[in-house]
């Protein structure tokens, strides 16, 4: 029996961000040392799992989506687009040779989690689904 590999939601995620988001942005699954060097940031990672029925057909995880800017604005606008992208990339199929993003919903709308002085950061909260290429 010819067995898919699951594909991995949160990489699908973070690819998806770095397809869509401006160049000048940079998307990782960790934060780096000293984030301020690294402005604008996005941090994208899994904080919970879960699976549906049969969870050899799907990956499905809480993903905790830091947006970090040297000023309020460019935080919140940054997480706006956040926002945005993870759901459209997932109405559009997009994915890679393991899968492809299915429904993603937002938990938890972007809000500031740090204000200054160095920077700003706002978070939000996404569940995303990933599903298995058929071949």
């Amino acid at each position: 029996m010819d067995v898919p590999d699951l594909p991995d939601v949160e990489r699908l995620a973070l690819k998806a961000l770095r397809r869509w988001l401006s160049p000048t942005v940079t998307v990782r699954v960790d934060t780096p040392e000293d984030p301020l060097k690294s402005l604008p940031l996005v941090v994208a990672h899994r904080i919970a799992g879960g699976s549906g029925a049969d969870p050899t057909l799907v990956d499905r995880a809480t993903l905790t989506v830091e947006c970090h800017a040297a000023d309020r604005s460019t935080a919140s606008e940054l997480a706006r687009a956040v926002r945005a992208v993870l759901p459209y990339a997932a109405r559009h199929g997009f994915g890679d040779d393991t899968g492809y993003l299915g429904t993603t919903t937002v938990l938890v709308e972007p809000w500031p989690t740090t204000d200054g002085p160095d920077h700003y950061v706002f978070t939000l909260t996404v569940r995303a689904l990933a599903r298995p290429r058929r071949g």
